[in-house]
């Protein structure tokens, strides 16, 4: 560790120092090299429970994916509410003149909305 020079973490499954600290069975040690004069004289030693550091940013991580989530949903709603409006919506009226039409019925008229291929779908069952 001291020659590293370089602050570095353990973790470990339980804790070896007598007594034990605590019922927990998971444990985070820290370790940070003192400097004195550009030479490391020491080491100092933190360990701590590695639900007490670990706790506060897996909620940050829930909130962050609950965000995430209600987003998505939010973004494929509009995009399904687009879609049905621009697509199904067309298809479903050339659907029921094409019905009407093989039925007998020829007094049915629908009018382009688009000028894309469903427009030009609509519009050829229009001139039909």
């Amino acid at each position: 560790m001291l020659q590293t020079e370089k602050a570095l973490y353990v973790r470990k499954d339980s804790d070896d120092n007598y007594p034990q600290q605590s019922s927990v069975s998971d444990f985070i040690d820290i370790y940070v090299p003192i400097h004195f004069d550009n030479t490391v004289v020491g080491v100092i030693q933190v360990q701590s429970v590695a639900g007490a550091v670990l706790g506060p940013l897996s909620s940050e991580l829930n909130i962050v994916i609950y965000v995430l989530l209600l987003s998505s949903l939010l973004v494929l709603s509009i995009v399904g509410g687009i879609f049905h409006f621009f697509v199904l919506t067309p298809i479903k009226l050339a659907g029921s003149l094409a019905r009407s039409v093989s039925a007998g019925n020829f007094e049915g008229r629908t009018i382009p909305v688009y000028g894309d291929e469903i427009g030009d779908l609509v519009e050829f069952e229009y001139n039909a």
